[in-house]
């Protein structure tokens, strides 16, 4: 194989297309071929023949005229994150953190210059609403910047010429300037935060979880509905119990 091409040659279209059916239809929830389709943007033949494929696989489930995911895709996302020794180190302190602290607590991972939430624990509305597996961008969230401040000069340089710095609200940090000003205290006080970021209502605050010499590998956070988040002080109490739950889960990578 030429390496030299250029990334978009050695692309299997077929396999970019299935994604973009399943990722069409996961966002349904459940669906008709032409939404599936008109969601996907392919033809309806194109559309048909990866459902189909995908039905006979036992990934997808056909019922009449509507398609919907099959929880066989439970077991890919199971054997993906319990590899991770990250995942198996934090678990246990995630729950700890959940108990003591309002609103939702989160792992989360860099992944193709996005982030990605591996856990989550609290309110089972909110697990509903902010699921597992949830991407980010990452200068939206607390914890996503929390990985940037420590992503080194060409990571992140990559990460903004793939993904940019796009509005998710009103309040989303756009100018780079601006970020890297952030970021740069976030480096300086490990502690980042976002104020309706990435929703308008929630805010969030997150420490990073480095290993040893190895660098960075994720980001704790807690976030929530300013409302339930009142009484609690995001920058000061809420972020020294995310700080002690960061070093533990440090200390057992470090062990492991």
């Amino acid at each position: 194989m030429d390496v030299t091409r250029d990334d978009d040659e050695i692309l299997v279209k077929g396999t970019r297309t299935a994604f973009q059916v399943l990722e069409a239809l996961g966002e349904l929830g459940e669906a008709t071929l032409t939404e599936v389709a008109d969601r996907a943007s392919v033809s309806k033949p194109g559309a048909y023949k990866h459902l189909t494929t995908l039905d006979r696989l036992g990934y997808v489930v056909k019922s009449d005229d509507t398609y919907t995911l099959s929880p066989r895709f439970l077991r890919l996302g199971s054997w993906s994150r319990d590899q991770m020794r990250l995942f198996r180190a934090a678990k246990p302190k995630i729950d700890e953190l959940s108990d003591t602290t309002p609103g939702l607590t989160s792992l989360l991972v860099e992944d193709h210059g996005q982030g990605v939430y591996v856990y989550r624990a609290g309110d089972d509305t909110y697990l509903y609403e902010r699921p597992e597996g949830e991407t980010v961008p990452l200068h939206a969230s607390a914890a996503g910047k929390a990985v940037l401040a420590f992503l080194d000069e060409s990571e992140f340089e990559r990460t903004i010429e793939r993904h940019g710095l796009a509005s998710v609200t009103p309040n989303t940090v756009t100018d780079e300037s601006a970020l890297q000003t952030e970021l740069q205290d976030i480096r300086e006080g490990g502690v980042a935060s976002a104020r309706g970021e990435c929703l308008e209502d929630w805010h969030g605050v997150a420490y990073p979880i480095t290993r040893g010499t190895d660098g960075l590998v994720g980001a704790v956070s807690v976030a929530g509905p300013v409302d339930e988040l009142t009484g609690w002080t995001l920058d000061e109490e809420i972020s020294g119990h995310i700080v002690s739950t960061v070093e533990s889960i440090e200390v057992e990578l470090l062990m492991g």
